[in-house]
């Protein structure tokens, strides 16, 4: 039987097969978070509606590691920034002391 869970993490909505009254272990298909699931019993309640469950929407790679190397970049750029102020502090006052 199918069962709807929402990530407690991403919030997304997916779909498991399961026994009902039973336990058991998953990972979210977005975001890959472990969950632990205890479906119902086996006497569903009759306002519950079951629906349809649909492929899960993944997120694509690229876009994720287009994000972060683009953290990486300016993280990069910013120390290269503050690396090259440094030195040219150091070479002024060096030089100021060799004269």
């Amino acid at each position: 039987m199918q069962f709807q869970i929402s990530c407690k993490s991403c919030k997304q909505n997916f779909g498991i097969d399961a026994i009902p009254g039973q336990t058991i272990r998953c990972n979210c298909p977005y975001c890959g978070s472990p969950a632990i699931v205890a479906t119902p019993g086996t006497n569903p309640q009759p306002t519950m509606t079951t629906q349809p469950v649909s492929a899960p929407k993944k997120i694509s790679r690229s876009k994720i590691d287009w994000h972060f190397g683009r953290k990486v970049t300016v993280v990069f750029l910013a120390l290269a920034a503050l690396f090259a102020i440094v030195l040219s502090g150091l070479y002024i006052v060096f030089s100021a002391m060799s004269n």
